[in-house]
């Protein structure tokens, strides 16, 4: 987190740095582009390639949008999940000033569904923890983030495009259980390990819940205009 910290405050100054043209040069036409999220694969969880698409109409406004597509987890420690089923993706409208800085209002949805063996979960019935052979568990999240960025424009190809942005919101999460296979009471839920032949694997929804959380997003994309004009 510090290094991605230093990376967002260090690289404007960079790009900013090596500017040797004109914002009416590069900024006051509409385009449409294509981006991706830089660190979006290194997710613990989950994780994804995302693409996102972005139309920006002269200098004042953009919308954009991006799915996610779900990848072969990239770490060998996370385990035990099959039957993987991912629905994800996010959509902004985006107000722009002084040409490169913008605010943004960003909606989120995840629907993420798998099966997972030999572990434990407590129920949202009745708040006790039962141990299970197999179970389905399904993940439903709604995020909303307002958002400021700065948006810059490579001087040496102007079709390249450099998304830094920070924001802060909520988010509504919603976990449940299905299909639980030989369920019994667990005594001993929250100690890591092998416990009484629970394998703690890497589910980490070991609990059904519905709460409203506060949620904070921060990131770099990359982006190039597939389409321009004055």
């Amino acid at each position: 987190m510090k290094k991605l910290l230093l990376l967002f405050s260090i690289t404007p100054l960079y790009f900013f740095s090596q500017k040797e043209y004109t914002r009416e040069d590069s900024l006051k036409y509409t385009y449409f582009a294509i981006k991706s999220p830089i660190f979006s694969t290194i997710d613990p969880v989950i994780s994804t390639a995302p693409i996102f698409f972005e139309y920006r109409h002269e200098q004042k406004y953009a919308i954009e949008a991006g799915y996610f597509f779900l990848i072969p987890q990239i770490f060998p420690e996370v385990k035990g999940k099959e039957n993987q089923k991912l629905t994800k993706f996010k959509a902004e409208a985006k107000r722009y000033y002084n040409d490169e800085f913008y605010v943004g209002l960003e909606y989120g949805r995840l629907e993420y569904q798998y099966d997972f063996y030999n572990d434990y979960y407590t129920s949202l019935i009745d708040f006790e923890t039962y141990k299970y052979d197999k179970a389905t568990i399904s993940k439903s999240v709604h995020i909303f983030n307002l958002k400021v960025g700065v948006e810059y424009i490579w001087k040496r190809n102007h079709n390249v495009i450099f998304d830094l942005f920070i924001g802060v919101g909520g988010r509504h999460v919603d976990i449940k259980y299905s299909d639980v296979i030989n369920r019994e009471p667990f005594v001993f839920p929250f100690v890591e390990g092998d416990i009484d032949g629970i394998s703690r694997n890497a589910n980490y929804d070991i609990a059904e819940h519905r709460k409203l959380r506060g949620n904070m997003t921060l990131g770099f994309k990359v982006g190039y205009k597939l389409w321009s004009r004055f």
